[in-house]
């Protein structure tokens, strides 16, 4: 896992299909592992607006968003079932779901 610079708010989102060249090439600032048929993006935005931003492009690319969580700082990204973390807050999901999201 890499440190992010700056300051903002980490995120942790799963995406169906083993698709990480892919958003390594497309996106910049992440951190990515693919396993197991899903790919988990770890990604550091500033505000809301660049999270919907995130997710939006994702659905631009017709990938599948399975889960979207908001990380602690301390919290390992080990979203692969490799190992069992701490709970991950939930999503507020009226903003999720005002974004367009569905996620199931």
């Amino acid at each position: 896992m890499t440190a992010f610079s700056g300051t903002g708010y980490r995120y942790r989102i799963v995406l169906s299909g083993e698709c990480g060249s892919l958003v390594a090439a497309l996106f910049t600032d992440v951190t990515i592992e693919s396993a197991r048929g899903r790919t988990c993006v770890t990604a550091c935005v500033q505000d809301d607006s660049e999270l919907y931003g995130l997710i939006h492009r994702f659905e631009d690319l017709a990938l599948h968003l399975i889960s979207l969580g908001e990380l602690d700082v301390v919290e390992a990204a080990d979203t692969l079932g490799r190992s069992p973390g701490p709970p991950v807050s939930s999503p507020r999901a009226g903003d999720v779901a005002a974004a367009g999201v569905h996620l199931t």
